[in-house]
């Protein structure tokens, strides 16, 4: 799944977030600092999500976590504006 998001990894600055080639990505605002690094991971994560969901339905955990891997769909969905 190819998805458009500017290149990572991202990293925080001060009080923004900036993109592998140091563009800015968001500028968060000291007061929100702790979200900072959850933002900055958000591609990693997704794409390890992702990955996940992808080998999870390989390996027949559809069924077996089923609550688990319909976290996953949903927040994949979030992550990516479908939902």
């Amino acid at each position: 799944m190819d998805i458009e998001k500017s290149p990572f990894p991202w990293f925080l600055d001060d009080d923004e977030i900036k993109d592998a080639e140091n563009e800015l990505v968001a500028d968060v605002g000291f007061t929100y600092e702790s979200d900072a690094h959850i933002i900055a991971a958000a591609p990693e994560l997704l794409e390890a999500l992702i990955e996940m969901q992808r080998n999870g339905r390989k390996q027949g955990w559809d069924d077996k976590y089923e609550s688990s891997m319909e976290k996953t769909r949903l927040a994949i969905a979030k992550a990516l504006g479908q939902q």
